[in-house]
């Protein structure tokens, strides 16, 4: 089974690369091609939306709705790297 917060992050870093031209089909091949299947993409997509890391052109099951990281999802990806900016 694969981790949730694996998933979660993988589908994050992949609309930050990919803003605002990845569905949840496009989302859901390149998970499989890191390896990581068995993920229920639109679950994953929902809860970054819920979590306002993305936002959706478009309902969000939709086919055709992509996918856009926000700037509370910039900085989410750069905490977790460790490379968040320092206060002044």
């Amino acid at each position: 089974m694969v981790n949730h917060e694996r998933a979660l992050i993988a589908v994050l870093e992949l609309v930050a690369q990919n803003d605002d031209e990845c569905g949840w089909y496009q989302l859901d091949r390149a998970l499989v091609l890191q390896g990581i299947g068995g993920v229920h993409v639109g679950s994953v997509v929902q809860e970054l939306l819920d979590k306002k890391l993305v936002t959706s052109s478009g309902e969000p099951s939709a086919a055709r709705s992509r996918y856009c990281i926000t700037d509370a999802g910039h900085v989410f990806l750069q905490v977790r790297a460790g490379s968040a900016p320092q206060p002044s």
